[in-house]
C-alpha cells in the first residue's frame, strides 16, 4: 500500500500546475517509474488496463472519444493489486512478462 501511495503521488505530478510539463501525463510518468523500477512498478496505460480486463481483472474505467482512459491515474492502485494477485499465483513470472502479456491484447 505504501508503494501505491508513493506511485499515486508521482503519477499525479504532471497534473499539478507547478510540476506540469507539456506532453507528460500520468501514463508517461508511470512508464518512467516502471523503467527505473522494472521489477516493482507496472506501466498504467489504456493497453495494460484493457489487457488486465481481458484476463479477468475487475477494473472499471471509461475512455474518451479519442480512446484515452479518463482519469487514468485513479486506476494505478487497482492495477498494482491485480498484478500482485497474478504474480503471487504465478511466482516464476516477472512483472515485465505480465506487462507484456497484458499489453499485447488487442484493443
Amino acid at each position: 500500500e505504501r508503494l501505491i501511495g508513493f506511485c499515486d503521488d508521482f503519477l499525479r505530478l504532471p497534473l499539478k500546475k507547478a510540476t506540469h510539463r507539456r506532453g507528460v501525463g500520468p501514463s508517461y510518468a508511470s512508464a518512467m517509474a516502471a523503467a527505473h523500477f522494472m521489477a516493482l512498478i507496472p506501466v498504467v496505460d489504456r493497453r495494460i488496463l484493457n489487457g488486465a480486463v481481458a484476463h479477468g481483472a475487475e477494473l472499471d474505467f471509461r475512455v474518451n472519444s479519442n480512446g484515452q482512459v479518463v482519469d487514468i491515474e485513479d486506476h494505478f492502485g487497482p492495477l498494482v493489486r491485480y498484478c500482485h494477485e497474478v504474480l503471487t499465483a504465478n511466482p516464476t513470472r516477472t512483472l515485465r512478462e505480465l506487462d507484456y502479456k497484458l499489453f499485447v491484447v488487442p484493443i
